[in-house]
């Protein structure tokens, strides 16, 4: 079977590859081109005017364009209370994982830095304007869309992006026999409690 240029096979190994260096999808070497496919597509549901271009957008360090949700050093209780019922290295997949990363319209990391989701949704900043995700480029605006940050949106959002890859370049996951949450590295969100006895 002829799958076209395309080896789904290949990518899920690369991808795996690359969480067993503990970056998952941070250090796919096409990271920064589907955030931006993804934000054109973003912008043409919203029938929006472009808030991205690619010139600026691939100027900029890797740093500077694109923010983990979850923070890479999370020591507010925002964060530890909900993550840290995951292992040290789930919380890396949870950190490093598609739909933890979103692109950003301008540099804010160094004011993000390791904030509650909150704060990185709206806050007021030093000069008195409002800023955050909210008012950002529209992957930004589809994240404070999020009433709270948890493995669970990581998850839900991930997938949806998996979604649109799958759409813009005509890929059949199904067809590969992969599944989404495979490729997300995800599978320990689907563990059942242990019950007390």
């Amino acid at each position: 079977v002829y799958h076209g240029w395309f080896d789904l096979e290949k990518f899920d190994n690369y991808v795996k590859d690359q969480y067993d260096k503990g970056e998952g999808f941070y250090t796919w070497n096409g990271l920064r081109y589907f955030l931006f496919e993804y934000e054109l597509y973003l912008q043409g549901k919203a029938n929006g005017n472009q808030k991205v271009s690619w010139t600026d957008f691939n100027k900029r360090k890797k740093e500077d364009t694109i923010e983990h949700i979850y923070p890479q050093t999370p020591k507010d209780d925002c964060w530890t209370s909900v993550f840290n019922e995951h292992s040290k290295k789930e919380r890396k997949i949870l950190l490093n994982t598609l739909g933890n990363l979103v692109l950003l319209g301008q540099s804010k990391n160094s004011e993000f830095q390791n904030k509650c989701f909150d704060f990185k949704k709206k806050h007021t900043n030093k000069d008195g304007n409002e800023v955050g995700f909210f008012n950002g480029a529209y992957s930004e605006i589809e994240v404070s869309s999020y009433d709270h940050w948890t493995p669970m949106e990581i998850e839900s959002r991930g997938k949806k992006m998996l979604s649109f890859l799958e759409e813009r370049w005509n890929i059949d996951f199904e067809g590969w026999e992969i599944e989404k949450e495979d490729l997300l590295k995800l599978d320990f969100l689907k563990k059942e409690p242990i019950e007390e006895e």
